[in-house]
């Protein structure tokens, strides 16, 4: 198994998980915030998006035309504040995104050689240091994570199945 098998087969189930987590979501469901500080999870899918769109780029991955224009406006991010999203497209518009990027990352995995995703990159995430571009791919699934949990939270005050 080569280290792209490995993390398609790392993209491909978190993306999984991530979209089972959300199949009983209404898109009332997906604007429940768990307390009243905390994220629902219509903004985090879409901040999601935005942040794998970005680490792809980063990697030098084509993400032209992969979110929709004025998305990222839609679901800001600043830091100590609780975003508000503009215009949510609702759970399956947004999940047919997540889905679209995933793709297109593993796509980039997929036609990425060995030497490839061993190459330094400047890191976006610690200015004036470099990564690698294996670490950037593998990012997606690490954040995705972190969300998912974050889900499953908010799966609880809905009184939803428990899942994982």
């Amino acid at each position: 198994m080569t280290h792209s098998d490995v993390i398609v087969e790392i993209l491909e189930r978190s993306l999984a998980m991530l979209q089972k987590a959300l199949t009983d979501f209404s898109d009332a469901d997906m604007l429940v915030r768990p307390t009243p500080t905390a994220n629902h999870a219509e903004w985090m899918i879409g901040h999601l998006c935005k942040s794998e769109s970005f680490m792809l780029g980063a990697c030098g991955g084509d993400t032209a035309d992969l979110l929709p224009a004025g998305f990222a406006d839609c679901y800001p991010q600043v830091k100590g504040q609780l975003p508000e999203v503009a215009n949510p497209l609702g759970k399956q518009a947004l999940i047919d995104l997540f889905t679209k990027v995933r793709g297109r990352t593993i796509a980039f995995v997929k036609a990425a050689g060995e030497e490839a995703l061993l190459k330094q990159v400047p890191s976006p995430f610690n200015k004036g240091s470099m990564t690698t571009v294996m670490f950037m791919l593998m990012m997606p699934s690490l954040h995705g994570s972190l969300h998912l949990g974050q889900i499953q939270v908010i799966r609880r005050v809905l009184g939803k199945p428990i899942l994982f």
